[in-house]
């Protein structure tokens, strides 16, 4: 089992709302604060422990900036299971050219906050970054 688990209500500009959950072996708060920096999106309360409320989110405006568009991060563990981590209403700046693959080194701060920290249920930590994809809510992916 993780050692750490939050749980984080993301707002976006338009006022529409999305929960995240991530476990952790030390703690989510870089990783939060990493997505943050990548996202349009604000956080509006998230808990790991105690309830942290953000009584003035701030989300701005972007390309993405609904909390339906997403991408989603692949990590790899230590015992070669995938962990899948949502970013919402990412900013356009960390897609490749076309505006669907993630630019790891975009996001190269979040990795690294991941790599040893990030884990599966089952408690493994994760050891590589694996890729990343836009996706919108709502629309059907093979």
């Amino acid at each position: 089992m993780a050692d750490q688990e939050q749980t984080t209500i993301w707002i976006d500009a338009n006022g529409r709302t999305r929960a995240t959950y991530v476990s952790t072996g030390t703690g989510a708060a870089d990783i939060t604060d990493d997505l943050k920096a990548l996202s349009s999106a604000d956080v509006l309360r998230s808990w790991e422990g105690d309830v942290v409320e953000n009584a003035t989110p701030s989300p701005t405006t972007g390309t993405y900036q609904a909390v339906s568009d997403y991408a989603v991060l692949t990590f790899i563990t230590t015992a070669n299971t995938l962990v899948y981590l949502t970013l919402v209403a990412p900013l356009d700046t960390i897609f490749l050219s076309d505006q669907e693959t993630v630019d790891s080194t975009a996001i190269a701060v979040l990795i690294a906050d991941c790599i040893g920290n990030l884990q599966d249920q089952a408690g493994n930590a994760v050891s590589g970054y694996v890729s990343g994809i836009r996706r919108k809510a709502g629309r059907e992916y093979q």
